[in-house]
């Protein structure tokens, strides 16, 4: 029997997993991956629950399961735009620390923020504050000390 469309989709996703394991954890009979495998066409059921137990796309795994075309699922993929390779890495260090600032500006907006995130956050700063980008208020990326919190992050298990 030839391989069909489903099957060479999700074996690689399986991978070196047994088919035991596989349909284990997508909560079926591991017999559907063996009527797969011979060319049975899928249960609509089945694909919607093995793309939900390994985080795929419900609409791709329908097409790949040939239940509905590309166009009814109306995917669209989106290249980067971005080639990491180009970028500086000063630039890389400004954006981690922008993104560092935005979720610690974020947790002091919570009234009684997570404190043992905002404790690790504070001591994974990769770059000085004043190379922060400007786009968040300046009070969020104020010097902040931790030990002026209670308590000493470094107690704090990361």
């Amino acid at each position: 029997m030839s391989s069909t469309r489903w099957w060479d989709y999700i074996e690689p996703i399986i991978g070196d997993m047994t088919m035991r394991d596989a349909a284990k954890k997508a909560g079926f009979n591991q017999s559907a991956f063996t009527r797969w495998k011979g060319g049975a066409k899928a249960d609509p059921e089945f694909v919607v629950k093995f793309a939900r137990a390994f985080n795929l796309n419900v609409l791709k795994s329908l097409v790949e399961a040939e239940f509905i075309t590309e166009e009814e699922a109306n995917l669209t993929e989106v290249a980067p735009q971005l080639d990491l390779a180009q970028v500086d890495a000063q630039e890389l260090l400004d954006e981690l620390q922008h993104r560092i600032d935005a979720i610690r500006y974020l947790l002091e907006l919570e009234e009684g923020g997570d404190r043992k995130l905002a404790a690790i956050i504070d001591r994974s700063n990769v770059v000085d504050f004043q190379s922060a980008r400007g786009d968040i208020p300046q009070d969020a990326v104020a010097d902040h000390s931790p030990e002026e919190e209670e308590g000493d992050p470094s107690d704090y298990d990361a």
